[in-house]
């Protein structure tokens, strides 16, 4: 794939519940978390029909080759929203071929329409690749914090 105008960026919307499957499982071979198992599909179609949850896919030839999440999150210091980028990937064979920056770019350019205060995203300061390629994007501001995750074992 030399061509990059044949990767398209969209939106998923609920109907879209396999190209969702697809973008997961590409997450899953970039963060080498295969084995996973995913929720069912019902509860994939419920998230993509919340208002404060937005997916972007790149799409080659109808195969599903990166994206990322987005949640949308209320301010109380602002009356505009701010939008989290969850997960971001693309397929390991196809990075650094430009992919990522126009996924990323078709998101901030759709939260920036819309009107939002802005988007936030997170690196773990081990992940050099991810921390060089977002200082690479332009960022307003770089915050150096520790993000601490909490877990609960519920059946």
């Amino acid at each position: 794939m030399n061509d990059l105008r044949e990767v398209t960026i969209r939106t998923l919307n609920p109907e879209n519940i396999s190209e969702f499957i697809d973008l997961l499982r590409v997450f899953e071979r970039a963060f080498e978390t295969e084995k996973d198992i995913l929720p069912d599909t019902q509860h994939l179609h419920g998230l993509l029909k919340r208002d404060n949850f937005i997916t972007f896919i790149a799409d080659h030839e109808g195969e599903v080759v990166g994206g990322l999440t987005c949640y949308i999150l209320a301010s109380y210091y602002s009356e505009k929203p701010i939008a989290y980028i969850f997960d971001f990937a693309v397929e390991k064979q196809l990075q650094r071929r430009g992919i990522g920056k126009k996924l990323f770019h078709a998101a901030l350019d759709h939260f920036n329409r819309q009107g939002f205060e802005g988007v936030f995203v997170q690196a773990d300061k081990a992940d050099d690749y991810a921390v060089r390629f977002y200082q690479q994007t332009n960022p307003s501001q770089e915050l150096d914090v520790n993000h601490f995750f909490y877990a609960f074992n519920h059946p």
